[in-house]
């Protein structure tokens, strides 16, 4: 069974690029979708002390301006 989105999102739906004001790591992550990344940050924190550093950030956050 699938779940319909209720919205929906690009990366032309913001009007200027945002710093999401993170610090550097050795690995980012990224997704449209809440769950790749809540599913992603329950993964590294189960075993965080062996893994390199992690970010995560939401696709539809993010603009590359042309």
């Amino acid at each position: 069974m699938h779940i319909l989105a209720t919205t929906s999102a690009s990366l032309d739906d913001l009007a200027e690029p945002i710093d999401l004001r993170q610090t550097p790591a050795d690995v980012v992550a990224l997704s449209f979708t809440d769950s790749d990344l809540a599913g992603l940050a329950a993964a590294w924190k189960a075993d965080a002390a062996r893994l390199p550093s992690m970010r995560l950030a939401a696709l539809r956050d993010l603009r590359h301006p042309m």
